[in-house]
């Protein structure tokens, strides 16, 4: 009873706030016209102004109205449905693969500015605060394939993902509430000023859900579960990886001057090892980012940007899991301060060119995990990682047909100092590392030609580096990329189609060696070399008013040349999506397709000798191939500031798995969401429309 009369309030919560947006008749959803689409201005791929067409890279914008028409309830929805894009929950972290990789391998922004690192070294906090943006804050996202550390430096590995959450055209403010199944519900407000000078937006929203559900029964073989079974463990993951998040926000700019502070708190429960006894094990994951900017003009096209940052992230795991009433927690967090300084000319003949130098220092990096149940127990601490880099991207015409785009960054690492401390046979063992410096050189280079208005050639080369987060491994993965990409761009369609291949070297993996005495030593290794190739297409048309439908797909295969050209896990060989809408009236409806290929486990290798075993021992079967279907319905009429959307995710109520891991190894796969329906209702508070 008392659930009913929670969910009853929370209609009536849905019922009585609203909106925002301006209002705009669904019509409006496809106002905008893949010509216009193909020009909008973006600065997150060079950090200079260039439109989306002329970009040397495989670009994919989302604007608002994409986001309306499908109806997204959260952005990691939105990125599931992305073209190219693949993803695994692992219950801990929301992975997002492209071309073959997956995990840790995009920069991410919001504004422009770049969010807290990943992959630092000694931690392994979870990425999954990135993703913790309302959607309804969403005005635009700027998706950009392809090595970008000359940009953006260590762990842009594939590209780059920008959201803006600030455009002042696309909102005033108001307030947008949804309720739905599996314990899903949401509240979204907004305001949004414009001055003479400038503007301010903020915006604050939560979320909660009960999460995944499945049998463990159904996740494990017979021999499994019986093998990690206690009396009194849970059967069922129903209710353990609830979440509830909140995300406040508050950006805009005044005259030369723009700022933005982000705040990120995220309580969900993940799976580690065993079935827990009553909630699971439990993670708060807590984020903010403080940036300021200050842009001059030196001359009409010569123009000066510095601009400073600090973020700080928080990472505390509870346990449930193993034994009942275990005791203790594993607490990381990490400190970072940025300084970048800017120049820029965009307009000096057929030359345009940024350069600049960025300083940036990780602090405070700690890792304590402490569990006296168990006997474990270490803390890490690091000294102030420092880096400086210098690089530029310049583009240059050499006539009206072609452009050449030639980039580089020269980055010194400071050597520095990880101290560790550790519980060994009931004796305090006390072990110092030292990173030592380093250099990384990222380059990139591209000539885009148009044949004529309607076809254009990009040949695109890039490297780019990532750190992996083993204190043992001091080298970076490096990526090298080779791109072909066809454009043709038409008043109702487009197609691009490209050819890739990702060569990447230093992969870590786990290892598993025998000593003399026939123990068991688990250590990590950067010994793997991936080979991915592949080919991508994304095909949009708008063949009539009011109609819009896009295809996508990739075929790629990535393989391991230092196990025999193996192929590697969490990797699928085919990506399939489709996406149609149509509007009519006041109403517009939307349909979602999404297919993703077999993926193999996670693995470990064998060494019996001095030779590197050629069978990878997996955490799990391999994940079968899986489809999604999504529907969205929507009513909105232009002369009133109110909407009514209604959106099904995984209508069919499609059962998938992931791939095990190590902590969610589960040999059968973990378990997918099931099928979500939301009722989302919103108003503007400030008339608009």
């Amino acid at each position: 009873m008392n659930k009913f009369k929670l969910v009853i309030g929370q209609i009536i919560v849905v019922t009585c706030f609203a909106c925002a947006h301006k209002a705009f008749a669904s019509a409006d959803l496809f106002s905008l016209s893949l010509e216009e689409l193909v020009q909008i201005e973006i600065t997150s791929a060079s950090k200079a102004t260039d439109a989306v067409r002329d970009i040397p890279a495989s670009v994919t914008i989302l604007t608002r109205e994409d986001i309306a028409l499908s109806g997204y309830t959260t952005l990691e929805e939105l990125l599931i449905n992305v073209p190219g894009f693949y993803h695994i929950d692992t219950y801990e972290d929301f992975l997002i693969g492209v071309r073959g990789t997956v995990g840790g391998s995009l920069a991410f922004l919001v504004n422009g500015t770049l969010q807290h690192p990943t992959r630092i070294k000694s931690l392994s906090i979870p990425d999954r605060s990135r993703t913790n943006i309302p959607i309804e804050s969403i005005d635009r996202i700027e998706i950009v394939r392809g090595p970008s550390s000359v940009t953006y430096g260590n762990n842009a590995f594939l590209g780059s993902i920008n959201i803006v959450t600030n455009d002042i055209d696309k909102a005033s403010g108001g307030i947008v509430a949804g309720v739905g199944s599996n314990g899903t519900s949401k509240l979204f407000a907004r305001v949004g000023q414009e001055y003479d000078e400038g503007y301010s937006v903020f915006n604050l929203g939560m979320y909660q859900s009960d999460g995944i559900s499945g049998k463990f029964a159904d996740l494990m073989t017979p021999e499994q579960l019986e093998q990690i079974w206690e009396d009194g463990m849970l059967e069922k993951l129903d209710g353990t990886l609830a979440a509830e998040n909140l995300s406040a926000e508050l950006s805009g700019s005044y005259r030369h001057i723009d700022y933005g502070f982000r705040y990120s708190s995220m309580n969900y429960g993940f799976y580690v090892f065993t079935p827990g006894y009553d909630t699971g094990p439990q993670i708060k994951l807590t984020n903010w980012h403080g940036s300021f900017a200050y842009t001059h003009s030196i001359q009409q096209q010569l123009k000066a940007k510095i601009s400073f940052v600090l973020s700080q992230e928080d990472y505390l795991a509870t346990p449930d899991f193993v034994l009942p009433d275990m005791r203790g927690n594993q607490f990381q967090s990490s400190d970072r301060a940025e300084l970048e300084i800017l120049l820029s000319e965009e307009s000096y003949q057929r030359l345009q060119w940024v350069a600049g130098l960025n300083m940036r220092t990780v602090s405070n990096a700690s890792n304590r995990p402490d569990f006296p149940d168990l006997g474990f127990f270490a803390d890490t601490k690091s000294g102030d990682a420092n880096s400086q880099a210098l690089f530029f991207n310049l583009d240059y015409s050499l006539s009206d047909a072609l452009s050449l785009t030639g980039g580089y960054r020269f980055t010194f690492l400071n050597a520095y100092d990880v101290k560790r401390k550790r519980l060994e046979d009931g004796e305090i063992v006390h072990e110092n590392y030292q990173q030592q410096s380093r250099t990384d050189d990222n380059v990139r280079l591209a000539a885009v030609w148009s044949v004529n208005a309607n076809n254009m050639l990009k040949l695109i080369y890039g490297t780019a580096t990532q750190d992996n987060r083993e204190i043992s491994l001091p080298e970076p993965e490096l990526i090298e990329s080779l791109e072909l990409n066809y454009l043709y761009l038409g008043q109702r369609n487009t197609l691009s189609f490209s050819l890739f291949q990702n060569d990447i070297h230093n992969v870590t993996r786990r290892t598993v060696r025998f000593d003399e005495q026939g123990g068991v030593v688990t250590n990590e290794e950067n010994e793997s070399e991936w080979l991915t190739q592949g080919a991508e297409m994304i095909f949009t048309a708008r063949p009539f008013e009011h109609f819009s439908a896009e295809l996508s797909g990739v075929y790629q295969t990535t393989e391991d040349r230092a196990l025999d050209d193996t192929d590697i896990d969490y990797s699928p060989q085919g990506l399939l999506k489709l996406k149609l809408g149509y509007g009519f009236s006041s109403w517009v409806a939307s349909a979602s397709y999404a297919y993703v290929g077999e993926m193999l486990a996670g693995y470990s290798l064998d060494y019996r000798e001095d030779t590197l075993s050629s069978s990878p021992n997996y955490f799990g079967e391999a994940s079968k191939s899986y489809d999604l279907m999504s529907l969205n319905l929507r009513y909105q009429r232009a002369e009133r500031p109110w909407f009514l959307n209604l959106h099904a995710f995984n209508l069919r109520a499609s059962e998938f798995r992931y791939p095990a891991n190590e902590l969610a190894n589960f040999e059968l796969g973990a378990s997918g969401p099931g099928r979500q329906i939301v009722l989302t209702f919103g108003i503007d508070l400030f008339g608009s429309h």
